[in-house]
This record gives C-alpha cells, structure tokens and sequence, in this order.
C-alpha cells in the first residue's frame, strides 16, 4: 500500500505542475524557426503526456489499493517484491513506467521552454542565451542521470525504462484487447492514432508545414 499511496500523491503534484503548463506554450516565432517548431512541439506533447501518464497513475494506485484493502487478491507472498511482480505485475509495472517516463517528458518539456524564450529568442541579450544553454545542459544532465540510476535499478527485472514501457503497453493491449469490448476496443484504437498522429505532426512539424 506505501507504494501506491506514495506514488499516487507525488503524481498528483506533478500533474498540477503540469497542466498549467500545457495551456502556456511558448511562441514559435523567432530565429532559428525550425528549432523553434521543434522544441515548441516537444513542449506541448512533453506537458500532455505528463499529465495524461500521471493522471494514470493516479487512477491505477487507487484502483490497486482499493483491491488490496477490499481482500481483492491474494496477499500471502513471501515479500513485496513476490507480490508486486506477481498478482500486482500490470498496475506495478505500469505505475513505474508512466510515472518515471512523465519525470522525463516534463524535463524534457521545460528544457525545450528555455530553449525557445532564452537561446532561440530574437529579444534574448548574448549572456541570456548563454545562461539558457547552461541551463538546457543541465535539465540533459539531470534527464540522462535519471535514466542511469533508473535503469540500473530496475535492470534485475525489467532490463531498462525503454523495455519496460514497450512491455507495459503490451500487457494492456493485450489484457484489453479490442475483442474484450468496447472500451477496450476504443482505448487500443486511441492509442494507435495518438502514436500515429504524433508522428505524422512531428514530419510536417520539421517540414514547415
């Protein structure tokens, strides 16, 4: 239950952080117009997928916890780990992998802000585009020591984030396939056109279009 519980305030918090964030994107004008699309582009889709994976969170540990607390499940396991990778395996899993990818959207999210008001801003002075180069190196730097700790950390069971997510999103398209019923079917057919539109947006998105 600590797990859950813990888990589930801290994706709260940052889900109010960034929701008011994703109604405030950055202009797109300026120099270097498109690094500017770009990491306006990232911004957006950063922001969105912090609160939409967070906002997931939330709802998996209170449905987990309520299942725990009702007798729900089996709870008579040799330790916590036994019972988090066992009966607990798709909300564990999917709790760490949304939740700890959202902390690399959002840095990635406000990284690419720096970098459109300060480096690639026309009004920006040289020591403010310098000062946002430092700062966009340091928001890599704390992104790419996460991702070290991360996966040194889960490396026992899951391998790394990447392998992780890519496992998660293939336990619930196939737990809740299209056949199981109609909001199965509608979540598996959201999922493909998010990741399909995305990519589509991020093509035109480089081409200028």
């Amino acid at each position: 239950l600590g797990f859950f519980n813990n888990l589930r305030l801290t994706s709260a918090l940052l889900t109010g952080a960034a929701l008011g964030g994703l109604f405030n994107a950055p202009p797109a004008d300026g120099r270097w117009e498109r690094s500017k699309r770009i990491s306006r582009y990232v911004y957006v889709i950063g922001m969105a997928l912090t609160v939409t994976q967070c906002l997931m969170v939330v709802f998996i540990c209170t449905i987990a916890s309520t299942t725990i607390l009702l007798g729900g499940l089996d709870t008579k396991a040799l330790d916590a780990k036994h019972l988090l990778e066992g009966p607990l395996l798709l909300e564990y899993a999917s709790c760490r992998a949304f939740f700890l990818t959202s902390l690399t959207w959002f840095l990635a999210a406000i990284a690419s802000k720096v970098f459109i008001v300060t480096v690639a801003s026309e009004a920006a002075k040289t020591g403010e585009t310098y000062l946002g180069c430092g700062i966009v190196a340091l928001f890599v730097h704390i992104m790419c020591a996460q991702h070290a700790l991360i996966n040194k950390s889960i490396s026992a069971s899951f391998g790394n984030l990447g392998v992780l997510y890519v496992r998660v999103v293939g336990m619930w398209l196939s737990e809740f396939h299209p056949l199981v019923g109609v909001s199965s079917c509608m979540q598996c057919f959201a999922y493909i056109a998010f990741v399909c539109f995305s990519l589509v947006g991020l093509k035109l998105c480089w081409q200028g279009k």
